[in-house]
């Protein structure tokens, strides 16, 4: 997989999925942060995705963290991140394996860019 062009909007990286061949792809991990602690709202968010061809043509997302890694209340967040960029049926199934949030400074913002971001990683294999 050759790496993509420079992303730099939403609109990019969703071209970027749309445009991708994924029919040869094992796994594609990456990570996205987002971190903002200077001004007010502070922000935080990591999360890990590893995209991996599924059986089935369907888009499917696994949350495989814990209400100490990422609070449930995010899965909503990430899960339309991911649904924004990807086609609706691209066979790919999108696990959260890893992630950490703050009390404080998470917030869904925060999760939509760093998610925007581990993808990005994914792509640029």
């Amino acid at each position: 997989m050759s790496k993509v062009r420079e992303i730099k909007s939403k609109e990019d990286l969703r071209l970027a999925f749309h445009c991708m061949d994924f029919t040869n792809i094992t796994i594609l991990k990456g990570e996205g942060k987002y971190i903002k602690q200077s001004g007010c709202p502070a922000h935080f968010a990591r999360i890990s995705i590893q995209i991996e061809k599924a059986k089935q043509s369907e888009t499917l997302i696994s949350w495989e963290v814990n209400q100490e890694q990422i609070p449930k209340e995010f899965y909503q967040t990430v899960a339309t991140a991911i649904q924004e960029i990807t086609p609706q049926h691209s066979g790919l199934n999108f696990r959260v394996l890893d992630g950490m949030f703050h009390e404080m400074d998470s917030r869904p913002l925060s999760y939509i860019l760093a998610t925007y971001f581990a993808l990005i990683q994914c792509l640029n294999q």
